[in-house]
């Protein structure tokens, strides 16, 4: 019995090809991230995306990454989208989801938020020009008498 490569069996296996690739990618990212409610990936991303035009290293992002690690590693489904993180930097995909959009947008803007506060933007007078380095993580605490909102009249 002679088994030829038809049509229907050329899509059939690779449909089952790409099936496999997925559900190994799905499975590989639970074992390692989200078990853990690693969300380094996710907040990196995020930081990708609302600050194209910042001159940011890559090295600044990971590390504020890690420090928010703390904070949201008990969320499992930030962990969850952060497979979807090289999609999410090109595409809105969080729009079309009625429950998570108003809580992710909440989650962002902390982040972007967080981030410009940790680093020098405001003390450079938010010039987009300059290279951002980041200091830490912010804390009221660890910069007291330093306001970046603060508008200071000079008479």
């Amino acid at each position: 019995m002679e088994s030829k490569l038809t049509r229907r069996r050329f899509l059939f296996y690779g449909a089952t090809g790409a099936a496999l690739v997925a559900a190994a990618y799905c499975g590989g990212w639970y074992w390692l991230k989200v078990r853990q409610g690693d969300t380094e990936d996710l907040v990196v991303s995020v930081l990708r995306r609302h600050l194209k035009g910042l001159p940011v290293a890559e090295v600044d992002m990971r590390n504020f990454a890690r420090s928010l690690q703390k904070r949201y590693s008990k969320h499992r489904r930030l962990a969850m989208l952060g497979m979807l993180g090289p999609i999410y930097e090109r595409v809105d995909i969080i729009s079309p989801l009625p429950n998570t959009r108003r809580s992710f947008r909440r989650f962002e803007d902390t982040v972007v938020g967080e981030f410009l506060l940790s680093t020098d933007f405001f003390d450079t007078d938010a010039d987009t020009s300059e290279q951002i380095s980041y200091f830490g993580p912010y804390s009221t605490y660890s910069r007291i008498c330093s306001n970046p909102f603060a508008v200071l009249d000079e008479e």
